[in-house]
């Protein structure tokens, strides 16, 4: 019988603070609007504090990392979105005014914002709050960027031959200028107000410049030469001086015009700078950085701001029994040993950061992989795995590709009992196998389409690919075998327990558990809390964790078993758990960050039963002083003192465990 109960949990919000700020915008009072992927943020105070904006319902930009885009002009604060822009006079009070599929904005220094939306030029005034339609494009063709300054403006289009056509115009009067081969998206423009007649572009294969007012562009050798392979945001600062973010160079820089073009130097080298507004900056993974003195110092004002950290389940890792560690997309890695009462910054950093684990058997040992240039534009190396043996203090690189690591970074890893031990997945659904901490891997299993992984999992490990089949390995990623096909469609979340593999659907009241030493399926009903669960996992001792829906109630159900359960209401609407042995973490997208609560249960009693608990990093048998533990030839393998078992002293197998009571049981590892 289903047994339920109110729930008691008490959620606190722990950040942490900072976070993946895409945009940034600053005026001369004081007031500083920043926006992350889904979330904004207005202050008052030149950024010393944060208050959230309400972008309830509206869509980000589309595109290359943008999120949603803010600017001040006119002393008006501007929050661009999918559909339009939410506009505010004192930050207090958003007004929101559509304007549908809006592609790119603008953000030039001038009394005027461009605006693409669908195949058509807006430009918004400083005066006005009506953005004038001054340009559309034909059939043919499609309008990607543009940029203006007062009545003056520049759009970009696209041809379906790839051509890119330069149109400039003033006001409604518009003038096709030239064309030039599309050579990759275009992530910003900036027009200079002291010669409008020289526009630059930011793209892909670098920095494309035209003196002509658009009749020609030609690339500029100076951001080849400095490595500048791709700038973020370039801002004219003086009529021979530009600002500029770069994304797999990371930092911000300052570029000066020489005989070869611009001539960088890098002020800012902790993080990729995606924007940049005159004394603010957004370091990505560090959220906003004021620097007073054009890059001489710096200076973190991020309290009460949090952006969006993660964005996949391998960013986070919550296999140790006292630490949460992830890593946010800017790729500062971060944990927390007390519940998020304070966090710490490994002694690492990413350009780009996508996954993370801390091996629960060697507490030493952590890795992490994303994307971090160690080269130069004549050898564009890169990191995209990094290992620490010594608790995350200090990391050695011990994989880089080249050249394009952006692709290759893992997007998950798993770590075996043994620590040197490592399974990757890659873009593409491309897996490895390391037995060496990654110095050399070999690919192991490919896949069409990827449904499902077991992020709990350690030696044994199940995913779901191509439509339904399920695969489980046994050595830690090494070996796959194919044991049945799940029927579901969409996603799917795998956790495994004491020999049994649960899934969920998110399309049902049902967990399914699949018994691997009898092949048999079968399914606990939870209709009665749910009407659709979307997740179960067990924290590390023993304690299930469900969350889904009740109707439009989010939920989260815990307890000792699926027979005794308490019921909460999830503290955001959407997420994802992450239990540790006392504590729960919720992560929140939306919010940007994470909420925990401790959870008042005890452990599982043990005493005076044959029970045998198989958690995740060991195996728990009734209490005793000293274990025994015998090969099932009678050989004395190892003698541990208490009722914890390591995994990581034993070899897969089965075993004897005999106590101080004299009392024998099998164990399996």
């Amino acid at each position: 019988m289903l047994l339920m109960f109110l729930g008691s949990l008490s959620w606190n919000f722990v950040g942490p603070e900072g976070g993946d700020i895409l945009s940034v915008a600053s005026d001369d009072a004081g007031h500083v609007l920043a926006a992350g992927l889904r979330v904004a943020y207005y202050s008052s105070d030149s950024g010393y504090s944060w208050s959230r904006v309400s972008t309830d319902g509206y869509e980000p930009l589309p595109g290359f990392l943008r999120g949603y885009k803010v600017e001040i002009m006119g002393g008006r604060m501007y929050v661009f979105h999918s559909q339009g822009f939410l506009v505010s006079a004192d930050g207090s009070i958003w007004n929101n005014y559509s304007l549908p599929d809006i592609d790119f904005v603008s953000d030039e220094l001038g009394g005027s914002i461009a605006i693409v939306s669908r195949d058509t030029l807006y430009v918004l005034n400083a005066v006005s709050l009506t953005p004038t339609p001054v340009f559309q494009t034909g059939v043919d063709t499609s309008l990607i960027a543009a940029a203006s300054f007062d009545t003056l403006w520049y759009a970009f289009a696209r041809t379906p031959e790839d051509t890119i056509l330069i149109y400039r115009g003033i006001l409604d009067t518009a003038q096709l200028r030239g064309e030039f081969y599309y050579s990759g998206d275009i992530i910003d423009v900036a027009i200079n107000p002291f010669n409008p007649d020289e526009v630059l572009l930011s793209l892909f294969g670098g920095i494309y410049s035209s003196t002509d007012g658009g009749a020609s562009f030609s690339q500029d050798f100076g951001s080849l030469l400095s490595g500048l392979f791709v700038p973020t945001d370039i801002d004219f600062v003086a009529a021979d001086t530009i600002v500029a973010g770069s994304f797999f160079f990371s930092g911000g820089y300052i570029g000066v015009r020489g005989f070869l073009g611009w001539s960088f130097s890098q002020v800012y080298p902790d993080a990729v700078v995606r924007d940049v507004d005159g004394s603010y900056l957004s370091a990505f993974g560090r959220g906003v950085v004021y620097t007073p003195d054009g890059g001489s110092t710096f200076e973190e004002r991020n309290n009460g701001l949090y952006a969006q950290t993660l964005l996949t389940p391998g960013m986070v890792s919550n296999t140790r029994t006292d630490r949460l560690s992830f890593i946010n997309f800017g790729g500062v890695p971060f944990y927390t040993d007390d519940g998020g009462s304070t966090w710490s910054e490994y002694g690492y950093k990413m350009d780009v950061g996508y996954s993370i684990e801390a091996s629960s058997y060697d507490q030493e040992v952590v890795y992490i992989g994303g994307y971090k240039n160690n080269g130069n534009a004549t050898n564009p190396r890169a990191i995209v795995l990094a290992r620490s043996s010594d608790g995350g203090a200090t990391f050695t690189a011990v994989r880089d590709t080249t050249p394009d690591a952006y692709y290759a970074m893992p997007m998950e890893l798993q770590v075996g009992s043994d620590p040197a031990r490592l399974f990757l997945v890659y873009y593409g659904w491309r897996m490895e196998f390391s037995s060496d901490s990654g110095n050399t891997v070999s690919q192991v299993m490919t896949s069409d389409e990827y449904s499902g992984f077991c992020f709990s999992c350690i030696d044994t490990l199940f995913m779901v690919v191509n439509g339904g089949s399920l695969y489980t390995s046994y050595d830690a990623g090494e070996t796959w075998d194919s044991l049945t096909t799940l029927d579901f469609s969409g996603d799917v979340y795998l956790t495994y327990r004491d020999g049994i593999l649960y899934y969920t659907t998110g399309g049902d009241a049902y967990v399914r558990a699949y018994n691997l030493g009898t092949g048999i399926l079968d399914s606990i009903d939870l209709s009665g809390i749910f009407s659709r669960v979307e997740q179960v996992e067990f924290s590390l001792n023993g304690h299930v964790f469900l969350l889904g829906y009740q109707g439009s109630s989010h939920l989260i159900a815990y307890g000792s078993s699926f027979d005794n359960l308490t019921v909460d209401n999830a503290p955001a609407d959407n997420g994802a758990m992450l239990p540790l042995s006392s504590h729960v973490f919720f992560y929140s997208p939306e919010d940007g960050g994470f909420y925990v609560s401790t959870y008042p249960l005890a452990e599982r009693e043990l005493s005076g039963t044959s029970t045998v608990v198989y958690l995740r990093n060991g195996i728990r048998v009734p209490s005793s002083k000293t274990i025994a533990i015998y090969s099932l030839k009678g050989a004395l393998v190892k003698k541990i003192r208490g009722d914890f078992i390591p995994y990581g002293i034993l070899p897969a197998g089965v075993y004897m465990a005999k106590t101080d009571r004299g009392t024998f049981r099998i164990i399996m590892r």
